[in-house]
């Protein structure tokens, strides 16, 4: 290559003729595996199995112990997760019914979960109004926080989030999804190790998103009879032309993303959303 000065192996360094050095970049995407993780609101916590889950790996129940207090009333359409403690082994999945102590799940479990070393957790993923009970999220007396959290051993990469919200209405840069602008905003922030928050970004409607990562998406309703509308955003974090680097969360570190709401979410209706949700996606760690 023109003005490029290569060194032969084992010195991967490049001097160009203006006398920049530089490493020779190899682009390849890693290995491990995806995580697609729904920022949840904490409800039941310290919930345990009753027994190992199923050696079929297909089904989509198992059981609780009794006295987990989880009913449809409370906690139907809420996510679950099931973590296996000592190898950071997890599903996340939302609950479609609960009779007595046996939990039915969307999503095949696809491993066995041990009794004896799994912690269970629920949440709720709608940031509008609790998708169990339909009751609307107020954050203006205490504010109601939303996290991707990793526990144990666990530890990964978020490349970038996305939002999808569902209205009623339509919407455009000064609607936050279908609905009237926030006043004072959701925050996505990141908790350190040392308890303090890094403020990542604040959004009141959807010129915010586009600000933050441009790439923004609205639906209009395409079927017969449907009149709901839709509204897409997606943050990037990791490449050169997006923000050129990516969140790391190591449990270890005590880390996590949030999102902060600190007023009163307006649900449905013609000034409303039925639905917000984010999501987290990104990798875990190479070796892990």
């Amino acid at each position: 290559m023109s003005g490029i000065t290569q060194f032969p192996s084992p010195l991967p360094i490049e001097i160009s003729d203006r006398g920049g050095i530089s490493v020779p970049v190899t682009l390849q995407d890693q290995t491990t595996d995806m995580l697609d993780l729904v920022f949840l609101e904490e409800k039941a916590t310290g919930l345990t199995l009753n027994a190992d889950t199923a050696a079929n790996l297909d089904l989509r129940t198992f059981t609780l112990t009794a006295a987990h207090g989880l009913t449809n009333a409370n906690s139907q359409f809420h996510y679950i997760e099931l973590a296996d403690t000592p190898t950071g082994r997890f599903i996340q999945t939302q609950i479609l019914d609960i009779t007595g102590d046996v939990v039915t799940v969307r999503q095949p479990i696809g491993r066995i979960f041990l009794a004896a070393s799994t912690t269970i957790s629920t949440g709720n993923p709608n940031m509008t109004a609790d998708a169990a009970t339909g009751v609307v999220i107020d954050g203006s007396v205490t504010p109601v926080v939303f996290t991707v959290k990793p526990i144990g051993v666990q530890a990964g990469d978020i490349t970038r989030i996305l939002m999808a919200s569902i209205s009623d209405n339509t919407s455009d840069f000064t609607t936050f999804g279908g609905a009237n602008a926030l006043t004072v905003g959701m925050t996505l922030r990141k908790k350190r190790e040392d308890g303090t928050f890094k403020n990542l970004y604040t959004y009141t409607n959807n010129r915010d998103f586009v600000l933050h990562g441009f790439d923004e998406k609205p639906d209009d309703p395409k079927a017969t009879g449907n009149a709901t509308f839709g509204r897409a955003s997606r943050i990037t974090f990791a490449g050169q032309p997006k923000h050129g680097v990516a969140e790391r969360l190591d449990a270890a570190l005590n880390e996590e993303l949030q999102v902060i709401i600190s007023e009163l979410m307006i649900s449905g209706g013609a000034t409303g959303n039925i639905e917000v949700r984010f999501v987290a996606e990104g990798s875990e760690l190479q070796g892990d």
